[in-house]
């Protein structure tokens, strides 16, 4: 599945994560890079 189209703006990413970016890493992967269909933010 290609990038999220959301990632840029994500308020989680961009303003959430930056004190813990090993987890934000893993998640970004699972959600952002994988299977976007799957993360609560982008179904809303």
């Amino acid at each position: 599945m290609p990038e999220c189209e959301c990632l840029c703006k994500c308020p989680f990413f961009n303003d959430k994560t930056q004190t813990v970016p090993a987890i934000a890493k893993i998640i970004k992967e699972k959600y952002c890079l994988g299977n976007n269909e799957a993360c609560a933010r982008y179904s809303v």
